[in-house]
């Protein structure tokens, strides 16, 4: 740096430095410490600081899809992959720095903003918690990172209600509820199959076999298992069925416009139409029939690997986490088996 820009630098600082302070001392004292000061720092070299934020050009990390691929390959369904890249993504343009540059603290920080920013709930947090750390001892096991600033970080706790089951009597109203055959069709189907929504949307009519009610359903992790019909859902499935005029190969389908398979939303839609039909006043959804179905098997004596094996689980305490048996179920069995 050149002496002129230094002396420049020093006469700028002594002068705004005057003007920081000049409402609290006279025009004599103010000359006499603004000499002082000009004395004093003749001795130093004075560098304006750039203070201009460094924007990091591109949040997204080279080998992000490098990480996306191989969860994909281990089989991690497309609603998992969805939710990982939806999360990542907010987390990495937020945090706006290179992921060999981050801090303990940076992530932290991330998601104590993140609950205010988009309103969520701890247990939410807690998910995007879970990702971040995933994608970081990843990053740390193949080499792009030399350690997990993540790894550290305590789950965030949070309370969690379980989630109860529709009740006989609301089973009762929700078939009241059903105005259409389509309607009776998903309610019955759901409650008797135990099925994901995700299972259902792309399930056609060709995988299931109305002679023996076995249903070959494509579950998460691309794997294959059977379910099965009961007699009400096979009974209002073939009503509905019946009732088509399309050649449209999904089980349930749009009823205006081109035919075409129902999505998700749009099944979640008419589970709430046929609760609020029914005079519910709780959500229902698709999920919440399913953990139903899983309770009334429960209740009735199926074995807990059973159900495991028809809702497609690969771990059972996540089976028992559906199944909520009922207390007169466990009184009865105490008396059976306790004497």
């Amino acid at each position: 740096m050149s002496e002129q820009n230094v002396i420049d630098f020093r006469s700028e600082f002594v002068n705004r430095f005057g003007s920081k302070i000049s409402a609290k001392y006279s025009s004599e004292e103010l000359r006499y410490l603004m000499n002082e000061l000009t004395v004093f720092i003749s001795d130093y070299e004075i560098q304006k600081r750039c203070t201009d934020l460094v924007v990091y050009t591109n949040p997204i990390p080279e080998c992000y899809e490098s990480f996306l691929v191989e969860k994909k390959i281990s089989n991690r369904s497309d609603g998992t992959l969805k939710q990982y890249d939806f999360k990542l993504k907010d987390f990495f343009c937020n945090i706006d720095k290179p992921i060999d540059q981050l801090q303990k603290e940076d992530i932290i920080k991330y998601l104590y903003q993140l609950r205010k920013r988009k309103r969520v709930s701890d247990r939410s947090v807690e998910g995007y918690r879970i990702v971040i750390n995933q994608f970081l001892n990843w990053a740390l096991n193949n080499g792009y990172i030399s350690k997990n600033p993540a790894q550290t970080i305590g789950a965030i706790k949070f309370s969690s209600e379980p989630r109860k089951p529709l009740s006989p009597e609301e089973i009762y109203k929700m078939r009241q509820g059903c105005m259409t055959l389509r309607q009776k069709a998903i309610f019955e189907f759901f409650l008797g199959t135990g099925m994901r929504v995700s299972e259902v949307v792309e399930l056609t009519i060709d995988r299931i076999d109305f002679n023996t009610g076995i249903i070959q359903t494509h579950g998460k992790g691309d794997k294959w298992r059977k379910t099965f019909l009961t007699p009400a859902a096979k009974e209002s499935l073939v009503s509905y069925l019946n009732s088509r005029s399309d050649n449209c190969p999904y089980v349930f389908v749009t009823s205006k416009g081109e035919v075409k398979g129902l999505i998700k939303e749009a099944i979640r839609k008419e589970v709430r139409i046929i609760a609020k039909n029914a005079g519910i006043n709780r959500p229902v959804f698709p999920h919440l029939i399913r953990h139903t179905f899983a309770t009334e098997s429960i209740n009735r004596g199926m074995p807990a690997t059973s159900l495991q094996i028809i809702l497609g689980h690969s771990r059972l305490d996540t089976t028992m986490i559906y199944a909520k048996t009922s207390p007169e179920v466990v009184q009865y069995d105490h008396r059976k088996y306790a004497g």
